[in-house]
């Protein structure tokens, strides 16, 4: 029963903030401000604390917020109140200190971790406070909380002197102490002297934990020359578009595709190879379209007697010469044997494939195969890098602004960068699915996309906001700019054109061929409608393509083994290939469930001012 009592009442002890415990042995006895105004609105103070420890202690925390509330009466009686950020910069103290962003606040840690002091104990605290726009509208003002709120130490003995740049109206300073918000003084206990541009005082009571001692003087318009803090960012973001401008301007695409009308796709080229050919990127689509290129050529035949019931069946090997990624692709589907059904296709399947689009990506990447300039892939990179840091950069500087730690704020600042990055190489790949005329619902994914990013730009807007005002829209603008240019940067190989030229012509001849032309061809060649099928369905034609042939009469493929028909159709024939290509999708190409465990941490110091034990 002891010990549950004794746990009962160390609970009260254990939650307290960082330093409370240490707060409570320890008092300010001698507490000496001295601040020097700038004409910037910036403030060089000079603090001199004698600390008065009961026990022995490591020494001392000062926490100097970085946000300041400011409440004073408006010109109609209202009271207004804003928000003022903080600038906090050339800390020096007169003992070992260590300094940290926490909370929205700069912690300072004064004092030997290895030593301990007792009795009392003389810092000295020198730092620069910029406060920018004092936000008063239509005169200007100093407004500073001589003694913070944040203090946990009961404080006497405290003496001030603030020496102002240039004259003012003495009739126009007031003080407040108190809580938050408070207003008015106590004359018995605040002695103040104003004597030409200095205000000196001395407070004979004593402040304690979340009391504050606030000044406040009106100034007239102009007393203040405030530069624009956040200017220096301003410029990098208008240097960066400029510097993507002139990139722009000097490396864009200029040669376009020679279209020649085609009724074979060029030679040697499987439906995966084109897919990649018209827009640089390799889909599900585009691999899983060798299942129907295979069935085609005769090395597999494909049974779908029932709805989602596929198996692929092992006709013959692939010869020596198909691609590396065709024979990754095809030992993975027949490791266990010569069947394979498209519901047990495993995890394994599922990394083949990403594999494969990888081996995809690299056979185009070779110099007999290249398809983009490397240069042109170089500066579309850089300047998807240049699109992506103004917002980072913009959230960061907001963050680091209001107190968040060091590396707090890079941690943050690196995913928006790096997710800014992925957005524009998916608004690159839209564009180029765009431009290749493959656009398989790419218009409603590319408008679905861009809701989803201004959203997401629209919160950052949000956030940064109070910190950087209107400037906050700056970043957002130059990275979208930058974001839009980024597509036209890709140039293609002379043999990327020739390619992209051919591929394009065939996919207007599946668009636009007429019944005559398509007879001829089918009296040449009567599996034509088959071989171009798996290109048709790279290229987002299927349904066109089975629509051109709807007159025909056709032959039924010979790889092919699914529901009964009294009259081929290729127009029912193809959709219910492509209801069984989707199931094969679903289950190859589906993304396995990860599951991830982890533990949790926590910690933490104490408040404004005081000791720590």
């Amino acid at each position: 029963m002891k010990k549950v009592l004794i746990l009962l009442l160390l609970i009260p002890l254990l939650t307290l903030p960082r330093g409370a415990l240490a707060a409570a042995n320890s008092t300010v006895t001698a507490y000496n401000i001295d601040i020097v105004v700038q004409e910037d609105n910036s403030y060089d103070i000079t603090e001199q604390i004698t600390q008065e420890y009961s026990a022995p202690s490591h020494g001392m925390y000062r926490t100097l917020p970085l946000r300041q509330e400011a409440f004073w009466q408006g010109e109609s009686g209202e009271t207004v109140q804003r928000n003022q950020i903080l600038r906090v910069s050339d800390v020096r103290v007169s003992e070992q200190f260590e300094q940290s962003r926490e909370d929205g606040n700069l912690v300072l840690k004064i004092g030997d971790p290895d030593a301990y002091v007792t009795g009392a104990r003389d810092y000295t605290i020198s730092y620069r406070l910029s406060v920018g726009d004092d936000g008063a509208g239509r005169y200007d003002q100093f407004y500073y909380n001589i003694v913070g709120p944040e203090w946990e130490t009961p404080i006497s003995g405290l003496s001030f002197r603030i020496q102002m740049p240039k004259e003012f109206d003495a009739e126009k300073v007031g003080f407040s102490t108190g809580g938050v918000g408070a207003s008015g003084f106590d004359d018995t206990m605040l002695a103040v002297d104003v004597a030409g541009t200095e205000i000196t005082g001395r407070y004979n009571g004593t402040l304690y934990p979340g009391q504050a001692l606030t000044m406040r003087v009106e100034l007239p318009q102009g007393y203040f020359t405030v530069q624009d803090r956040n200017l220096p960012f301003v410029l990098v973001c208008v240097f960066m578009l400029a510097a993507a401008l002139v990139l722009f301007l000097l490396f864009r695409r200029k040669k376009k595709p020679i279209r020649t009308i085609e009724f074979y796709p060029p030679e040697g080229m499987t439906p995966a190879d084109i897919g990649f050919i018209v827009d640089g990127v390799t889909d599900d689509r585009d691999v899983l379209a060798l299942l129907i290129y295979w069935a085609d050529m005769g090395y597999i035949e494909i049974d779908a007697p029932e709805k989602y019931e596929v198996t692929f069946i092992k006709k013959q090997e692939l010869p020596a010469e198909a691609n590396e990624y065709e024979q990754l692709m095809w030992n993975q589907l027949f490791t266990k044997g010569e069947i394979c059904r498209a519901d047990q296709l495993t995890v394994a399947f599922y990394e083949t494939l990403q594999m494969t689009k990888t081996r995809i990506k690299t056979k185009f990447e070779e110099e007999k195969n290249r398809v983009f300039l490397k240069k042109s892939q170089m500066l579309q990179d850089l300047v998807s890098m240049l699109a992506a840091f103004p917002v980072a950069a913009m959230a960061g500087i907001t963050l680091y602004i209001n107190g968040f730690s060091t590396v707090s704020t890079i941690i943050i600042a690196a995913v928006i960068f790096f997710a800014g990055y992925g957005a524009v190489s998916l608004f690159v790949g839209f564009v180029r699915g765009l431009q290749s005329e493959r656009r398989q619902k790419q218009v409603e994914r590319l408008i679905a996309f861009l809701l989803i990013t201004a959203g997401m730009d629209a919160l950052v807007i949000l956030f940064c906001y109070e910190t950087l005002g209107a400037y906050s829209f700056i970043a957002p603008v130059c990275a979208l700019i930058m974001a839009l240019m980024t597509p036209f940067f890709t140039k293609r190989t002379e043999r990327g054109l020739y390619w992209q030229g051919r591929i394009l012509g065939l996919r207007e001849f599946i668009l636009r061929v007429e019944l005559d032309k398509l007879n001829m061809l089918v009296e040449e060649n009567p599996q034509y409608f088959y071989h171009i099928l798996p290109y048709a369905y790279v290229l987002g034609l299927t349904d066109r393509w089975a629509k051109q042939f709807e007159a025909l009469a056709l032959q039924p493929p010979s790889w092919y083994y699914g529901d009964g028909w009294s009259t081929f159709s290729s127009v029912y024939f193809t959709s219910l290939l492509m209801r069984n290509m989707m199931f094969v999708r679903a289950n190859a190409a589906t993304r396995p469930n990860m599951s991830s465990g982890g533990g949790r941490f926590g910690g933490g110091f104490g408040g404004g001012g005081g000791g720590f034990s």
